[in-house]
């Protein structure tokens, strides 16, 4: 599944790791992926999201007032949430039903909207 991530799907992604080191969380979450996708800033996905008015501010504030904010860390994540997990089968899936052979940006966003 990891192969068939596109760039901005592995940009957002790692967007996302470094959100959550700069937020001071020990994981990624689907909080960290959404922020990811909007940061990422050129795919479909954030396209979609900009257009309705998400920004990088307002999920991190979001964030912030819901979870919370530890100390900024250079220490990787320990790893993905189970609902993380879940999510990245499902982006598989949403490009499966669409016929398409790469992940890209729109099917994660999709799969975090079903989640």
């Amino acid at each position: 599944m990891f192969g068939r991530f596109t760039e901005k799907v592995e940009r957002a992604l790692a967007l996302a790791q470094e959100s959550a080191m700069k937020l001071g969380h020990g994981y990624v979450g689907t909080e960290h992926l959404l922020l990811g996708l909007v940061t990422e800033g050129t795919g479909i996905a954030s396209r979609v999201l900009q257009g309705q008015g998400v920004t990088e501010e307002k999920v991190t504030n979001k964030i912030q007032e819901l979870i919370g904010m530890g100390e900024e860390t250079n220490i990787e994540p320990a790893g993905f949430t189970p609902r993380t997990k879940r999510v990245l089968e499902m982006s598989f899936n949403e490009a499966r039903r669409l016929n398409q052979n790469f992940i890209g940006t729109e099917h994660l966003l999709l799969a975090i909207m079903r989640e």
